[in-house]
């Protein structure tokens, strides 16, 4: 997870991405176990394959922008939805533990209805994990395809303006 490395994971990504493959790489790099098995915290990117210029006539690759899959735009509808559930599950809980304990010192039996919050709270963390699962999946995706998108402006094809969703991915 070093930043230091983060570079030489890139531009592995980006030789595999024209079509050289790199004889090794070491568990370490990628954050998975010593015998090289799981997942890794942090996976070479993957981009899309580029078409390299006929060597021999010098003609350009085709100049089409990747396609947009419908999990890019999934992404794009969903990044900047939530992050409220963690402070609303919060509060709903203190509401629900606050209120019987207002019932039992004041005598009042109707605090004690505030306990039915606390369920609430849980769907509303249940909902919340829910949505940041979603958001998870659907990012290695949304990832690739900006770093294809910049990839193929930088080869000098047309490309669409990124969202300001997809410009967050490649700024973290």
């Amino acid at each position: 997870m070093h930043k230091e490395l983060a570079g030489y994971r890139e531009a592995l990504g980006l030789a595999r991405a024209y079509g050289i493959e790199p004889a090794h790489v070491p568990p370490w790099l990628e954050g998975r176990r010593e015998d090289g098995g799981g997942k890794g915290a942090a996976p070479i990117p993957r981009y899309a394959p580029v078409e390299r210029a006929d060597e021999g006539t010098g003609t350009p690759p085709s100049a089409t922008p990747p396609p947009k899959p419908a999990a890019v735009s999934e992404y794009e509808r969903v990044a900047d939805q939530g992050g409220w559930h963690d402070e609303v599950g919060w509060l709903l809980v203190f509401a629900g533990g606050i209120g019987p304990a207002v019932a039992v010192s004041s005598g009042e039996p109707l605090g004690l209805a505030a306990l039915a919050l606390v369920p609430l709270a849980v769907v509303v963390w249940v909902a919340g994990h829910r949505q940041g699962s979603r958001k998870a999946d659907l990012r290695p995706d949304a990832e690739a395809y900006a770093r294809a998108v910049v990839a193929a402006r930088a080869a000098g094809v047309e490309t669409p303006d990124l969202s300001p969703q997809l410009r967050a991915l490649l700024d973290d």
